[in-house]
């Protein structure tokens, strides 16, 4: 079966963070709407399709055009464990994914770090961190009744981060749990 995954556009990006930057929870209801439509890849769903500077160029012309859904997972630092806050979220989320509008969608869920080294028996490297927070996640999304065949998990480490390192905003927003959307490309 042919598969694309869609830009970052339309993934949900669940972040890792400190509670001081905690965006509001999104409900069930807006995470189904949000995907529930992913299908459009025009440029409401900040889909791009050019050259690099193409696309630079229509972001400028219209900056309102969203980019993903942020919803926030807190992991303790050096730990794959959900937090109360965490299992709250990826319940909104479980509902949503259980939504008959929802249950064609498969997603993968990727874990990133920071790039602080981390080297304990449990996780000897960020390798091992990040791929145990993506599969705590999907280990989550499976117990609330949602099918092993619709999530994949994967750990990235700190090789794709999002913002500077260099200070802790920045690793911060660098540990997260991103899940993106895949859908069955045209035939």
């Amino acid at each position: 079966m042919n598969t694309a995954v869609l830009a970052s556009a339309i993934a949900a990006l669940i972040a890792f963070t400190v509670p001081s930057l905690a965006q509001s929870q999104h409900r069930a209801e807006d995470i189904i709407q949000f995907f529930a439509t992913a299908v459009d890849l025009g440029p409401t769903r900040g889909i791009c399709v050019g050259t690099e500077q193409e696309c630079a160029e229509r972001r400028q012309a219209n900056e309102a055009v969203p980019t993903g859904l942020d919803m926030l997972v807190t992991f303790e630092l050096n730990s794959a464990e959900l937090t109360a806050e965490a299992r709250s979220t990826l319940a909104e989320f479980a509902k949503a994914l259980g939504d008959n509008r929802l249950r064609t969608h498969t997603f993968i869920v990727e874990g990133h770090t920071d790039n602080l080294p981390i080297q304990t028996e449990r996780f000897p490297s960020n390798w091992e961190l990040s791929a145990s927070r993506a599969s705590s996640v999907v280990r989550y999304l499976q117990l609330a009744g949602i099918e092993s065949t619709r999530l994949s998990a994967t750990g990235y480490a700190d090789t794709r981060p999002l913002a500077d390192n260099g200070d802790e905003q920045g690793r911060a927003s660098n540990r997260r749990v991103e899940l993106i959307m895949q859908t069955e490309a045209d035939k």
